[in-house]
């Protein structure tokens, strides 16, 4: 969860946002999306989804079985 914090706080920043523009503009309160951007437990997925997706954070998932092979080959991308 921080490491999707962070991300999120990254693009909000990177966008030039305030927190609280960006909770005004994804329509949650400022305390949620400081919750979002420390990884504090207790927010729910859906807000946590519509926070990046409103931030342009892309979510890639992965079974854990897999994550190791498609974490190389991604890197094989570069």
């Amino acid at each position: 969860m921080a490491d999707l914090g962070h991300a999120i706080r990254a693009a909000r920043t990177q966008a030039g946002l305030r927190i609280q523009d960006a909770a005004l503009a994804l329509g949650m309160a400022v305390q949620t999306l400081v919750d979002i951007e420390a990884g504090r437990p207790g927010v729910s997925l859906g807000k946590i989804f519509d926070a990046a997706a409103g931030l342009g954070v892309d979510l890639f998932a992965f079974p854990r079985s897999r994550r190791t092979a498609a974490l190389r080959r991604l890197a094989d991308l570069k």
